[in-house]
């Protein structure tokens, strides 16, 4: 299949008009440590529609509701957001796991609350 934008866009034009526009990025040059500069910390409240409609814009799910209780994080390199998590508790059941795990009813009852669930990744 012929892509002809692919041969006259670089990555980096790609991901400063998206994602790095809407957080202020540049995308790393070759040779920087761009992982040696993440720090990954809890998101502030204030922060958190900011959050929302990164997640709703370009996430494939397009909702940044996530159901119970949960955690949201942001990756930051030299201040700027390279990256958002957020974790929830565990689906109650959920057959497939239960099988493939080998949970009887009572270690699944006993277990559960030591399982998180990976709700969005950006």
């Amino acid at each position: 299949m012929n892509k002809p934008w692919k041969e006259s866009v670089k990555n980096d034009e790609i991901f400063e008009a998206g994602f790095g526009r809407k957080c202020g990025m540049k995308m790393p040059q070759p040779g920087q440590e761009l992982h040696s500069r993440v720090k990954i910390r809890l998101m502030e409240e204030s922060e958190r529609e900011q959050f929302d409609e990164l997640i709703e814009e370009k996430h494939y799910l397009r909702s940044s509701r996530i159901g119970g209780r949960h955690m949201r994080y942001v990756a930051a390199a030299d201040g700027r957001w390279v990256g958002l998590l957020a974790f929830s508790g565990a689906a109650p059941h959920l057959k497939g796991r239960e099988k493939w795990i080998g949970w009887s009813p009572r270690q699944r009852a006993r277990r559960l609350a030591l399982v998180v669930n990976n709700s969005r990744f950006l």
